[in-house]
């Protein structure tokens, strides 16, 4: 569901799938930005939990399948591997055309004023 302080964030098939908010779920600022983010560039977003069946079926189909973390300090972090019971699963290799790329590129340029901020996320100091 979460890692460290980073939430957990799958694309399948171009639609944005993150574990919903609970007690053990961070309801982190970065990930709230991106869901609003891919929803604005026309994703489909779902918050549902993921399961690891699910996620392995979808490589397995030749599906497109990313995987990453977000946070404050990394703000979007990929993985390419998921291990299960020993065996190691690798993700595709990402490209500057991934969904989580995108999502990333928009929010740094936000964050570092190259776009506008709509959402009144920054604050000037």
């Amino acid at each position: 569901e979460e890692s460290g302080t980073m939430n957990l964030f799958f694309v399948i098939d171009e639609t944005v799938i993150t574990p919903p908010l609970s007690d053990s779920i961070l309801d982190g600022v970065t990930r709230d930005s991106l869901l609003t983010l891919a929803r604005e560039m026309g994703y489909a977003v779902e918050e549902r939990k993921v399961s690891v069946t699910e996620v392995l079926k979808a490589l397995g189909e030749g599906r497109s399948v990313e995987a990453f973390g977000a946070g404050t300090a990394a703000v979007v972090a990929p993985i390419s591997v998921i291990g299960v019971d020993g065996d190691l699963y690798h993700l595709p290799t990402y490209s500057s055309g991934s969904v989580m790329f995108r999502l990333k590129k928009s929010l740094d340029a936000i964050r570092t004023g190259k776009a506008e901020d709509r959402w009144g996320w920054n604050f000037v100091l």
